[in-house]
């Protein structure tokens, strides 16, 4: 239920942040499920010491930061 709220509280913000990020919507979508993923298996890591959105944001920030340094770069096209 707690997760249900938080979820339901934080995603679009979430998901608006690491799309300006990685400028990609497929991807923004899988790294904002993968940060959800990553708050539930380790809330007991939050310390209380930020807010709640804060320390979400910090871990969405680090994920779609991490995904940008795995993508391929593109050639640059002289046409």
């Amino acid at each position: 239920m707690a997760m249900e709220v938080l979820y339901a509280r934080h995603h679009v913000r979430v998901f608006r942040f690491v799309l300006r990020l990685v400028q990609d919507e497929p991807m923004a979508e899988d790294i904002t499920t993968d940060v959800f993923l990553d708050v539930w298996r380790h809330a007991d890591r939050f310390e209380g010491r930020s807010a709640v959105s804060t320390w979400v944001l910090g871990i969405a920030r680090f994920k779609a930061l991490s995904a940008l340094r795995r993508r391929p770069v593109e050639p640059f096209d002289e046409q």
